[in-house]
């Protein structure tokens, strides 16, 4: 699981300050990407109040 703060700090190397909405665009293109992969078994799901993760189906 992954918070968004972590995430932006690790992306950018600095702290978000609550300005988020560049990893949301981010995070929802990924998905789209995910997506778009024939059989795709990956995908980042939200986890209301706790951050993001990172599943993977074998």
């Amino acid at each position: 699981m992954f918070p968004p703060s972590v995430l932006y700090k690790l992306i950018w190397a600095e702290e978000s300050i609550g300005h988020t909405q560049a990893l949301k665009v981010h995070i929802s293109n990924l998905r789209k990407k995910l997506e778009s992969v024939d059989g795709h078994k990956a995908k980042i799901m939200t986890v209301r109040g706790s951050g993001y993760q990172f599943l993977f189906e074998p």
